[in-house]
């Protein structure tokens, strides 16, 4: 090829002074490479230029036009942080997918790294250098440098960033938005700027005083990736590029609708002091005259006030002072003398964009989460910001300096209500104010049959407690609706966290489920400890009630962590449970296990609702099979919900060994039963406690009472109606359920 077709950069090395040794290193690996052939040395400063004939690996008829001998120098720094580049001699090297942008007339440059040069540094050696720019080439040929599933590159490269919203690039913008476009951050390099939407009615000139720039949105027709082959720097650049897609004229003519605009307006003193954005909508195919495959969206920040450049588009001059409208346009001119600074658009977070980039994919839910400390504020944000849900948040609760320890929450948010500033925080996050909305009360203030509140909750698809609350969660429970309900705690010593989980099926409910975690906390060797150990209180203020735990923000973090990603894998098929936690505070590491859940029958008497767990019914029926053909019985433990009138049956004790069993007689003994029943109260946090009695009747007989039962049982009615409880008896005959003998005495 001739050398006229060529760039000669530089001067060439004086072949009598030694090379420097890391230059050598290249020269070495160039001749020992198989298809390549050093041809000259060249010097620029402190870079050498390595002029090689690459014999390139092509089929004989190729879509791309690489030749089979193509001139390429090989760009070698002195500077250490440096990596070398790979420059194209020919002047006509086509414009390919995978170069970096360079100035016009200037050779094309290679890109055959897609990493970092600090990382590049660690691994790059002379003869890898020379492998890459080969396989470059090869693929370049065959146009291959993209596979099928890759995303097409960005047209235009740059540092400068512009934080924006997608529906700011909308040609048609509505008349009611104006952008509020400022610097967020004080360096030039690189300049970062921030787009915000408010409403146009709120203009004021204060807020207008504000605007450091104005934006114009254009959009251009489907172009092949090919089409800009270096950065535009100046607006004649620009205006260069935008008669390569045939949008030169609407550049022109939007631009003077614009400027004209702004100088009729009231706040044109402000205005005409701005500088102009231009954003551009540059939609791309793979192929020439392919399908539109994606868009990619730039900014040109516009380095002229909106007056200097209505006069370079011929729209007014300054005479004499005055600023005068020209009644007929002069030509655009001087439009090189105008620069230009490339902003790389930042599309504000969305939803949608959140679950893509954290790997999920949910329907849209409504979501209610009730109670926004320690747990509740990490694991809401956690999900938030993965784009799950819309929220509605309650709390009554404030951010104080002693939360700041576990809360996900900054100090920023100090003195604030929980729940508004989870909720801001959310909102702000995807600069969307439907995202979240709060209710600053108590949640028991919200159950109220003509509040607004009560109906968003019970409409909710999700309802989520994290108010380590017994009467919230029972309260959840109660709601109306068939919300999926999860409600969530971490046990006092920090070891445990747990789970309880209500389906849409409401069978069994929350609080079945927390009255059957008391009797296994009580009974279950697995959750030994759970509520016996720790739970040591701290004071942060002079009130009995002014106390916080003690807990590490590690294990609050980390409970949270399984806490969020347990419900967003599970969220679309919920079942009923208990799921548990148990977490090894040497190693941090965490074993998962649920407990068995059971169904609860039910039964009304005089406005109690009794309900009683089938694993009861499952224990009575076992030993009365084991003390068969004698009766035998024992005391019924589980917990009471004195607002609602609800007990909930979940454990028994069997018969003391001082008791009387004979097949038609049943007298229940004391022995060691007062410390039993205290010692299952400990172990469940004080929620199991006595509730009742139960014994057995004979094979061939039925669950019914009989008259020396109905006779006990008054006795118990008496003794119950002292704190104010039913008396209840369960007695298991034949059939498979007991007969549930309960009644309320004032």
């Amino acid at each position: 090829m001739p050398v006229g077709e060529l760039y000669e950069l530089g001067e060439v090395w004086n072949s009598e002074t030694a090379l420097p040794n890391y230059v050598q290193e290249y020269v070495a690996a160039i001749e020992r490479y198989p298809f390549t052939q050093l041809t000259c040395v060249r010097y620029i400063k402190s870079t050498y230029l390595l002029e090689v004939i690459f014999e390139v690996e092509r089929p004989q008829h190729v879509p791309v036009p690489i030749e089979f001998e193509e001139h390429i120098a090989l760009v070698i720094h002195s500077n250490d942080n440096s990596i070398p580049e790979a420059w194209a001699l020919r002047k006509n090297f086509p414009q390919t997918l995978h170069q970096n942008l360079t100035p016009p007339n200037q050779p094309r440059s290679l890109c055959v790294f897609d990493q970092s040069r600090y990382d590049v540094i660690g691994w790059l050696t002379p003869i890898g250098f020379v492998d890459r720019v080969a396989h470059w080439l090869r693929r370049a040929a065959i146009e291959d440098l993209h596979t099928e599933n890759q995303p097409l590159e960005p047209l235009l490269l740059t540092r400068n960033l512009l934080l924006v919203s997608r529906t700011a690039f909308l040609a048609d913008q509505p008349n009611d938005v104006a952008w509020i476009v400022e610097r967020i951050a004080e360096t030039e390099d690189p300049l970062i700027l921030r787009a915000t939407a408010i409403p146009v009615s709120t203009l004021t000139a204060q807020v207008v005083q504000k605007f450091g720039f104005v934006m114009l949105p254009l959009a251009a027709g489907v172009s092949h990736i090919r089409i800009i082959e270096y950065l535009p720097r100046t607006l004649q650049d620009l205006h260069d590029l935008f008669s390569r897609i045939e949008l030169d004229d609407e550049l022109i003519e939007a631009l003077r609708s614009l400027i004209r605009t702004a100088k009729r307006s009231v706040f044109w003193s402000q205005l005409s002091t701005r500088k102009l954005i231009i954003l551009l909508v540059l939609p791309k195919s793979r192929t020439h005259g392919g399908d539109q495959e994606t868009v990619e969206t730039w900014a040109y920040l516009v380095n002229h006030t909106l007056e200097d450049l209505g006069g370079k588009y011929g729209l007014f001059s300054r005479h004499d002072g005055v600023l005068a409208e020209l009644l007929t346009w002069d030509n655009p001119h001087d439009l090189e003398q105008v620069p230009l600074v490339p902003l790389k658009p930042i599309f504000h977070l969305d939803q949608e964009f959140a679950q893509s980039l954290s790997s999920i994919s949910v329907r849209d839910l409504s979501v209610t989460a009730v109670g926004a400390g320690a747990l509740g504020s990490h694991i809401i944000l956690n999900l938030a910001r993965q784009g799950f849900g819309k929220w509605l948040i309650i709390d009554d609760d404030y951010v104080l300096p002693h939360n700041l320890v576990r809360h996900a929450l900054s100090p920023f948010f100090e003195g604030q209500n929980k729940a508004e500033s989870l909720s801001n925080e959310i909102c702000l996050l995807f600069k969307d104010a439907d995202a979240s909305r709060s209710v600053k009360r108590n949640f028991h203030e919200c159950i109220d049959t003509t509040s607004n509140e009560l109906r968003a909750i019970e409409s909710s698809d999700l309802i989520l407690d994290f108010s380590a609350s017994l009467s919230v969660s029972r309260q959840v429970a109660l709601l109306e609706g068939k919300s999926d309900r999860v409600s969530g705690f971490i046990s006092p010593n920090g070891r445990f966290f747990i789970l309880l989980v209500q389906n849409k099926t409401c069978v069994p409910r929350l609080d079945d489920l927390n009255a059957q975690f008391a009797a296994a906390a009580a009974n279950d060797l697995r959750l030994e400890g759970i509520f016996t150990d720790g739970d040591t209180k701290i004071y942060y203020a002079g009130s009995c009630r002014d106390a916080s735990v003690q807990l590490s923000q590690d294990i609050v973090a980390a409970f949270a962590a399984v806490g969020s990603n347990w419900i967003k894998q599970n969220v679309e098929h919920l079942k009923p449970g208990i799921f548990v936690w148990r977490l090894s505070l040497d190693s941090f590491a965490t074993e998962h296990f649920t407990i068995p859940v059971y169904e609860a029958i039910s039964q009304i008497s005089q406005g109690w609702n009794i309900r009683v767990s089938t694993n009861v019914i499952g224990m009575m029926r076992d030993w009365r099979e084991q003390r068969l053909p004698n009766e035998t019985g024992g005391v019924l433990l589980g917990t009471v919900d004195i607002l609602h009138r609800i007990i909930h049956i979940v454990d028994l004790l069997p018969s003391p060994s001082d008791s009387t069993e004979w097949p038609t007689t049943y007298i229940r003994g004391t022995a060691n039963l007062s410390a039993q029943i205290e010692h299952r109260h400990k172990l469940s946090g004080g929620d199991l406690r006595y509730i009742g009695e139960w014994h057995s009747h004979p094979r061939g007989s039925s669950s019914q009472p009989s008259a020396t039962d109905l006779e006990a049982h008054q006795y118990i009615l008496d003794q119950m109606a002292a704190e104010g409880l039913p008396g209840i008896v369960l007695i298991q005959g034949d059939s498979s359920s007991p007969f549930i003998l309960a009644d309320f005495k004032l």
